[in-house]
C-alpha cells in the first residue's frame, strides 16, 4: 500500500474507464489512511514549488483536462498512461500568488456546491408539497373523488401546413413542436 497511500492534498486522477480523467482532491473530507487502487492516479505536490489546491484548479479547469485527455488512448476500456504528465503543462507564478488564485477558486467552487445542492432541494419541494395538497394519489388518502380528463374539457392536435405551401410559415402565429 505504500505506492497508493493518500496524504491530505494529494490530487487524484482517474486513469481509466468511463470518468477517465475525473479529479479529485484530498483534504480534511476524507478519513485518512486511505488508498486508491490501479485505476488511480494519485499526484503529490511539491510543496516548495507548487500550491496543490493550485494544481488541483488547473487540472479541473477545461485546458487542464483536455491537457490530461491528450494522452487518452484505447477504445473498449480506454484510458491515459503513466505519460500524461509529459502533456499537462501549468502557468507557475509565485506561491504567494497561487495561494491567492486557490483561494479565489475555492470560494467560487464552494459556492457552486452550495448552489448545485440548494437546486437538489428544489427539485424534492415539488414531489413533496404535490403530496401535501393532493394526498398519495395512488391511496386516494384524501377521500377526492376522481375525474376523467375527458370529462373536463377537449383534447385536441394541431397540424403542420404542408412546407410546399410557403405563404403559410412565417406569418404572426408560431408554430409549437416538440423539437
Amino acid at each position: 500500500m505504500r505506492r497508493g497511500r493518500l496524504q491530505r492534498d494529494d490530487i487524484l486522477i482517474v486513469k481509466d474507464g468511463a470518468t477517465t480523467g475525473k479529479i479529485g482532491y484530498v483534504d480534511s473530507g476524507l478519513p485518512l489512511p486511505a488508498a486508491v487502487n490501479e485505476h488511480v492516479f494519485r499526484l503529490t505536490v511539491d510543496t516548495a514549488r507548487a500550491w496543490p489546491r493550485y494544481v488541483f484548479y488547473h487540472l479541473l479547469s477545461p485546458t487542464g483536462n483536455h491537457q490530461i485527455l491528450e494522452d487518452y488512448r484505447g477504445a473498449t476500456v480506454g484510458g491515459i498512461s503513466q505519460d500524461f504528465p509529459d502533456n499537462v503543462e501549468i502557468p507557475l507564478p509565485n506561491l504567494s500568488e497561487q495561494q491567492r488564485i486557490a483561494a479565489h477558486l475555492e470560494q467560487a467552487d464552494r459556492l457552486r456546491r452550495t448552489r448545485r445542492y440548494a437546486l437538489e432541494l428544489s427539485d424534492t419541494f415539488l414531489p413533496a408539497a404535490f403530496l401535501e395538497f393532493f394526498g398519495e394519489p395512488i391511496r386516494n388518502t384524501k377521500g377526492w373523488e376522481w375525474e376523467e380528463i375527458c370529462e373536463l374539457g377537449k383534447v385536441t392536435t394541431g397540424g403542420t401546413p404542408p412546407t410546399e405551401k410557403p405563404g403559410m410559415f412565417g406569418g404572426s402565429i408560431p408554430f409549437l413542436t416538440p423539437g
